[in-house]
């Protein structure tokens, strides 16, 4: 394995690999009730839109209490999917087994508008949990871009998609899943014992 060679041939004096955060559901969850209290009290909102972003908030809420390794969820432009999405897998990751816990949520769009929308409203989460920006792993063409994602800690963290939320493109969880190169496969042990979103599938 890359980590078991890189750990083996890391010189006494380099630091080593930075370790990515654990996956701190229950201050998560607590953050994003607050945030969509907040959202529901908005006077902008039309009546009825408000009570459909209610109903879809519970649907989510009910579908993170109950069993099952597959949902979908179907609904209109504006109706708070992406809130939804998170409310529904932190609802999951929170009454899972501490036997078998949920390591990440990863997050699956196909435009990078999209995920540049997901990622702000995410980030507004976090920092509102109090943890750490780092939780948040983006990976994705522009992510370089980003001054947060530009150090070599922030790439050694994204090689592995070693973060407990991660926003990414279609494109790069499809890469990961088919590739047959080493280097792009090192993110599939990732996946496991994690609650994948795949947005506008």
């Amino acid at each position: 394995d890359y980590l078991d060679t890189e750990a083996a041939m890391r010189a006494d004096d380099e630091p080593p690999r930075p370790a990515g955060l654990p996956l701190d559901a229950p201050r998560l969850l607590a953050a994003l009730e607050e945030r969509l209290a907040e959202l529901a009290c908005e006077e902008s909102l039309p009546p009825t839109t408000r009570a459909l972003r209610a109903d879809l908030m519970q649907a989510c809420r009910a579908a993170g209490e109950a069993t099952g390794p597959l949902w979908t969820l179907t609904a209109p432009t504006g109706s708070g999917k992406t809130l939804a999405l998170l409310l529904f897998a932190l609802t999951r990751a929170v009454r899972q087994p501490a036997a078998r816990p949920i390591r990440r949520i990863v997050v699956v769009l196909p435009f990078l508008s999209l995920l540049d929308q997901t990622a702000e409203e995410y980030r507004r989460i976090v920092a509102a949990a109090g943890l750490d920006p780092a939780c948040l792993l983006e990976h994705h063409s522009l992510a370089g871009t980003h001054a947060a994602h530009s150090d070599s800690a922030a790439r050694q963290l994204t090689e592995n998609w070693d973060a407990p939320l991660i926003l990414t493109t279609s494109v790069q969880l499809l890469e990961s899943l088919h590739a047959h190169t080493p280097g792009a496969c090192r993110k599939l042990h990732r996946l496991a014992q994690s609650i994948i979103l795949l947005d506008e599938v």
